[in-house]
Formats: C-alpha cells, sequence, structure tokens
C-alpha cells in the first residue's frame, strides 16, 4: 500500500472516530439545555475548562502554540469558523426541534464540495455527489422533520453553523499545524463568541446550576475535546470534501444512543435512514478516490 493510500485510510477513520464521539456530544448537549443549562453557557464553561488542559497538553507533547505569521489568518478563520458552529449548532437546539435543526446543519457538505470547486476548482466528482444525496435522503428520513411551529431564531442558528462548519473543513485541510495548537486558539475564539451570545441572552448561569447535569457537561466537554483534536489531525490527511462526508456518521451515532442510553425505540423509518446513510458513507470509504495529504 502507498504512502498516500496509507494516509488516506487512517485519516478516514480518525474522521468516523471523530464524528462517532460527537455523536455522543449532541446528545449530552440537550440533556444540559433541557436541565435548564443554555448551550451557550455550557461552551463558555467548556472554553474555560478546556484552555488551561490544552496548555497542559501542550506541554507535555512538546507542542508549540505559536502561531507561524504566514499560517495566522488561516488559524483565525479556523477558530472563528469552529467557535460559530460549536455556539450556534448547539444554540439552535435550545429553540429549535432536534430533527429540524440537524437537517440543517448537515447541509454543510454541500456547501463544502460547492466551495471547493468554486475556489479551488477542484469538481466533486460523481460518487461523492451521490453520497451526499443518499447519505442526506438518509438523513431527513431517520430524523424525520416536522416543519411546525419554527423559531426563526433557532433556524437562523442553524442555518449559521452550517456555513460556518463548512467554512471550518475548507480552512482546516490548508494549514500546517499541530491538532492542539489549533484547538487551543478555537477555544479562545469560542469563549469570546459563546460569552457575547450568554451575555445577549441574559448572562451566563451561576456555576453552581452546572450540578443539575454534571454527567451530560463531563461528556460534552471531554467528548468534544477528543472529536475536535481527531478532526483537526484528519484534516490534514484527506482532503475536505472526503471529511465533511464522513461527519454524516455523527447524526447515526447520536441515533443509536439515544435507543441505548436515554431509551427512545427507533421506529423502522429511523433504521430505513441509518441504513441508506451507513451505505453512502461505505462507498465513498471503499470506492471513494480522495488523495491523501501529508498529516499535518
Amino acid at each position: 500500500m502507498s504512502e498516500v493510500a496509507h494516509l488516506k485510510r487512517i485519516g478516514t477513520l480518525i474522521a468516523l472516530g471523530s464524528a462517532a464521539i460527537y455523536g455522543a456530544v449532541i446528545p449530552a448537549a440537550r440533556v444540559a439545555s433541557q436541565a435548564g443549562i443554555p448551550a451557550s453557557d455550557v461552551v463558555v464553561y467548556r472554553a474555560l475548562v478546556l484552555l488551561p488542559i490544552l496548555l497542559l497538553l501542550a506541554r507535555w507533547a512538546g507542542e508549540s502554540l505559536v502561531v507561524p505569521r504566514g499560517a495566522r489568518l488561516t488559524v483565525f478563520i479556523i477558530s472563528t469558523c469552529a467557535a460559530a458552529t460549536g455556539t450556534f449548532y448547539l444554540s439552535s437546539i435550545d429553540t429549535l426541534p432536534v430533527p429540524i435543526a440537524v437537517t440543517v446543519f448537515y447541509v454543510f457538505p454541500l456547501w463544502v464540495l460547492l466551495v471547493r470547486f468554486i475556489l479551488d476548482g477542484q469538481r466533486p466528482s460523481l460518487l461523492q455527489i451521490g453520497v451526499f444525496v443518499v447519505a442526506f435522503a438518509g438523513l431527513a428520513i431517520a430524523v424525520g422533520p416536522t416543519f411546525s411551529n419554527i423559531s426563526l431564531v433557532g433556524l437562523s442558528f442553524a442555518v449559521m453553523a452550517s456555513i460556518a462548519c463548512a467554512g471550518l473543513f475548507i480552512a482546516a485541510a490548508k494549514v500546517d499545524l499541530g491538532p492542539i495548537a489549533l484547538t487551543f486558539w478555537t477555544q479562545v475564539a469560542t469563549l469570546f463568541i459563546a460569552f457575547a451570545l450568554s451575555s445577549l441572552k441574559g448572562g451566563i448561569v451561576a456555576p453552581a446550576l452546572l450540578t443539575l447535569a454534571p454527567i451530560a457537561l463531563v461528556i460534552s466537554i471531554i467528548g468534544y475535546l477528543i472529536s475536535y483534536l481527531m478532526q483537526m489531525k484528519a484534516s490534514g490527511m484527506i482532503d475536505s470534501g472526503r471529511a465533511s462526508l464522513m461527519y454524516l456518521f455523527e447524526p447515526v451515532v447520536a441515533v443509536a444512543i439515544a435507543a441505548l442510553v436515554i431509551g427512545e425505540t427507533s421506529s423502522l423509518m429511523q433504521v430505513i435512514g441509518i441504513a441508506l446513510i451507513l451505505s453512502a458513507l461505505a462507498a465513498e470509504v471503499i470506492f471513494g478516490r480522495s488523495s491523501g495529504k501529508p498529516a499535518a
């Protein structure tokens, strides 16, 4: 097996693993929201916890947090897009039914394929287009969105999160910086954006209220850290189009967790939808011709 093919396979597996962990983060954040802790507040506290942890990780790994001058603009874009993605997506779940938020958000692989074609001239393959169409159809079937009583605020958050997520995948493929450093600066940007949003909503909840959903918050914080580090690593190994498609695996895991842990039963339509998503992802993994990249 060539080095490029090996990088492609490892990067794909890392991306799928990251998506699976993200699949556990979203239900955990939903539990915290239902307990009375707004999503933007969860993100603020998450950033405050992760920043010192990332400092220690960087010291332990010997990874510098200094951003080279030529990479500063790209790192700024990555950090801002990642902060907006997490903050806006979780905030959309505060005011929007989860099925609608998920369906709107997961249009982002389409934005990635389109922007790559417009900016870089990288025409998506027929396989990638087919994978997105089939997987997105499966997603719509699995979550079964209903468009009654839609909150325009929540819908706006979901759309902005989807666009920001596309920007994250595209920019992350263009920078050569360690995953810990990228995650650190992402949390710096996240802290400012989430704090501003929480302030507009009336201020951050008191730390004492975090005890209302301690397990959910721990899963949300640690799960996010691991999955984001893995995402940044995978972005240096496979192209943004392939990476974004792999993250359609996330809602599959979320549905499975809801069934196994929360006790929600899966309907026949959900099973059919999940089967479509998994089939589409399998086709991309097996037959996709995405090029590998040197690891960041």
